[in-house]
């Protein structure tokens, strides 16, 4: 891991970052990732051991972008990571007992009862659904490959309004093929995010053709005086949007995320240093995000500052990460560790007052001339020993590494206050934050990509299809018949 300049900011407090799904309690899990800086935080522990409740069978994703470019010739690096790797499970959300997935195999929304796994209704559209339900009040609302946002009512699947993410009508627009599937050149692959009372999406498959960022009224499905259609140019939105107070991000996979207001959609910029689909926000308004590139030899997080967009951390060979209580918990070089955040931040403010010295002085020195050679050896000697101190200081670095275990590669990481759950492929685990010893275990089949915690369950989803849910002795019901 290399760690650049941090200096201490607060730009965005923890209740900000978290609003904006209204119904949002302890035992639901209402959004993508949990909420809208896509945390995947739950505020309550599972009660172990858990046994598998039941197991629900589907065909397997047909997804987006069937995997990563084979090679970089501009950097020569081959083994690539996926930049656009935003549906290879059915990622789930819960409330109220039910259990919520979209479907890119049967174009499909699914309604579970998360106690039995049976099915209590489905909804489907016209093309591939790649991000489940954001669930707000009595609605659940989800976008389509179709080009269309569609509200269901939450309990019953009925249809109370539909929205077209783009101006073109019905008969101005040719769909185009995609995985044997025929798509609109503005499907809605950002997810649907409530934020302010306002229902946010993309419409965007192209850059060089017109693409769209929308907000509207959740309840309605009309655009008011409130919402909006910014009409962009040269983007690709894709990948699940997040949102700051007054900020709405939005990656775009082989490029940098882009920045607009929340309240008119106007785009105040992007995102350096960052990239992919995955993303979050953590209390401190720090975006976690991979590169922008291919360029890397191996995968990597970053860690950006929103106030001053300078990268504040690069976590190498990582791709996943979940951050709770300014602990930052990741994969890196074999190991799962636990990185304490607020301590390096101390440390590099540290640093940054000691650089700021050794600039002064060297400015000092250039200009002081070369009769005055006492003066010049005084800063030279005080050159020589702050930059002695900032050796030492960085060395410190070292102890913001809480612990270190040897683990496979996760492919999603979430958090509860005493744990971390892991998704590998072939098993999941669930970890001691304070120790990172495992606490529970078992096996799967499969590679568990999505990770979600509701009414006292763990639901994992996998690149098989399958959805399984995992719940204390009291909670379990025998499996789907």
């Amino acid at each position: 891991m290399s760690i650049s300049s941090f200096s201490l900011f607060l730009t965005l407090t923890a209740s900000l970052l978290l609003t904006g799904l209204a119904g949002a309690n302890d035992e639901s899990w209402p959004s993508y990732r949990h909420d809208n800086a896509r945390s995947g935080k739950a505020s309550s522990d599972l009660k172990l051991p858990l046994r598998l409740a039941w197991d629900k069978h589907n065909a397997p994703p047909q997804q987006a972008w069937t995997g990563p470019a084979k090679w970089d010739a501009y950097a020569g690096n081959d083994g690539l990571q996926s930049m656009r790797n935003f549906d290879p499970c059915y990622f789930t959300t819960s409330q109220d007992g039910h259990l919520y997935y979209g479907s890119s195999s049967d174009n499909a929304v699914h309604c579970l009862d998360t106690k039995t796994g049976k099915e209590q209704w489905v909804y489907f559209t016209e093309a591939a659904v790649r991000f489940p339900p954001t669930l707000y009040k009595h609605l659940a609302l989800f976008g389509s490959d179709d080009g269309y946002v569609y509200a269901v009512h939450a309990k019953s699947g009925k249809l109370e309004w539909k929205f077209k993410a783009s101006p073109v009508s019905n008969k101005e627009e040719r769909r185009v093929p995609n995985n044997g599937k025929f798509i609109s050149h503005w499907p809605v692959r950002t997810s649907v995010m409530i934020h302010r009372n306002l229902a946010y999406f993309g419409g965007s498959l192209l850059p060089w053709k017109k693409s769209y960022l929308c907000a509207i009224d959740p309840e309605t499905g009309k655009q008011g005086e409130k919402g909006f259609m910014s009409e962009l140019d040269n983007v690709t939105l894709q990948g699940a949007l997040l949102a700051s107070q007054d900020r709405i991000y939005v990656p775009q996979g082989r490029t940098v995320p882009l920045v607009f207001s929340s309240d008119k959609g106007v785009r105040l910029g992007k995102v350096p240093h960052a990239g992919g689909v995955f993303a979050i926000l953590d209390e401190e308004g720090r975006f976690f995000a991979g590169p922008q590139n291919q360029r890397t030899a191996t995968e990597e997080v970053r860690a950006i500052d929103t106030k001053n967009n300078a990268r504040v951390a690069t976590f190498g060979s990582a791709n996943r990460l979940v951050v709770a209580d300014n602990i930052a918990y990741l994969h890196s070089d074999k190991q799962l560790q636990a990185f304490d955040l607020k301590k390096n931040g101390t440390i590099m403010a540290e640093i940054n007052q000691i650089q700021t010295q050794i600039n002064q002085s060297k400015q000092q020195l250039k200009q002081t001339p070369k009769t005055n050679q006492n003066r010049r050896d005084s800063l030279s000697l005080t050159i020589r020993e702050l930059e002695e101190k900032i050796k030492r200081t960085r060395k410190q670095t070292d102890t913001c590494w809480l612990w270190k275990k040897d683990s496979q590669v996760p492919l999603d990481l979430i958090a509860t206050p005493s744990h971390i759950i892991a998704g590998y492929d072939g098993s999941i685990s669930i970890i001691d934050r304070t120790s990172g010893e495992p606490v529970w275990s078992t096996s799967i089949q499969g590679k568990a990509h999505g990770l979600t915690i509701a009414d006292g369950k763990l639901f994992v989803s996998t690149n098989l299809g399958s959805i399984l849910s995992y719940g204390s002795k009291e909670t379990q019901t025998p499996p789907i018949p």
